[in-house]
């Protein structure tokens, strides 16, 4: 109470007494944030949300300096990692004009989406949501051109295109590329190297004196490398599937086609038995995308994607898709009625 009342009461000195003023109380902060326990944490929420809100961000520059850096946000463990996205989201949420810090962030959280600890994901993603919701697309009313309201802030097509290639399909569908499994004979993505087979199929006795346990070492290797990328993935759809939720629960802006994108990855993971937070995540991502009111312009993005997810091979992902649509159809049951080129 006495940071937050001494933060909020600086607004009125004057600069040079303010900037003094954060010359002790920047190390004092260090020193208590290292420190944040379970019960303090509401308190400093309370505290930095309190202190940046409407509040000058060139008198709160050095707090907000002090809370986005890599050593405090991805380098401190899962409790205090969660705890300082927690505050920073809490800073940006209220303050537009620090785009340069909205970017570090982004740049800072981008190698971290697939973190090991669900706390922290589940952290990461509601930041991110903050981190991008600036991307606003408007219309122009003369020529109708698209502008976007965060020009320089980081988009969703700019977090979806670099996420998406991390991303794998768990079932044939011919309507998008996949990466094919290696298989015996082939080059790993962990060696590099192939294992030379013979005309007949069978290793020469040259390569069996020298090395009699290749095949079963290369056959372990590759799949330890596949487990390790499997579950790598499977953090990283939780990651997007938890923003879905953050971005659409936290702001009031309609929701971009681009977020579509995700639909396939998210559909085949419904009803999973391994997984289950990854399975949870996804369709509760799926609910709140099916309950939105989509603009005119995002329809037929909609239509175009459920067309080749039911492509698929797997049943559980052509159900996932068809109850996805079902209730999508109903929230947006006038639009759709009254354009028949929606009904082919």
């Amino acid at each position: 109470e006495m940071v937050y009342g001494l933060v909020r009461g600086m607004r009125f000195w004057d600069y040079q007494s303010a900037q003094q003023a954060w010359t002790w109380l920047t190390p004092v902060f260090q020193q208590v944030l290292s420190n944040v326990t379970l019960e303090t944490q509401s308190d400093w929420d309370l505290c930095f949300s309190g202190a940046s809100n409407k509040g000058d961000l060139n008198r709160l520059r050095p707090m907000l300096e002090l809370l986005v850096t890599s050593e405090n946000l991805v380098s401190q463990g899962a409790f205090k990692e969660s705890s300082y996205l927690l505050f920073v989201t809490k800073c940006l949420s209220s303050n537009w004009r620090t785009r340069d810090l909205f970017t570090r962030t982004y740049n800072i959280l981008r190698p971290h989406w697939d973190h090991p600890y669900n706390n922290v994901r589940h952290q990461i993603a509601n930041t991110l949501s903050t981190l991008l919701s600036m991307d606003i697309q408007l219309r122009g009313t003369q020529k109708q051109v698209d502008w976007n309201i965060g020009s320089g802030f980081p988009t969703k097509k700019m977090f979806l295109d670099e996420v998406i290639p991390m991303l794998n399909l768990l079932h044939h569908n011919p309507e998008f590329s996949r990466e094919e499994t290696p298989v015996s004979g082939m080059v790993t993505p962990a060696s590099g190297l192939q294992t030379p087979v013979s005309v007949s199929g069978t290793a020469t006795p040259a390569e069996q004196s020298s090395s009699p346990n290749t095949s079963s070492e290369d056959i372990s290797m590759a799949t330890e490398v596949d487990d390790q990328e499997t579950k790598r993935s499977n953090r990283i759809l939780e990651t997007a599937s938890l923003w879905i939720i953050h971005q659409i629960r936290n702001f009031s802006s309609t929701i971009s086609i681009e977020m579509f994108r995700l639909l396939p990855y998210l559909c085949q993971f419904i009803g999973t038995e391994k997984d289950q937070d990854v399975s949870q995540s996804c369709l509760q991502a799926l609910c709140y995308l099916s309950i939105c009111i989509l603009p005119d312009t995002a329809i037929q993005s909609l239509l175009d994607m459920v067309r080749r997810i039911a492509q698929s091979s797997s049943y559980k992902t052509k159900m996932s898709v068809l109850e996805f649509i079902q209730v999508s159809v109903f929230t947006n049951f006038l639009k759709i009625v009254v354009n028949n080129s929606y009904k082919e």
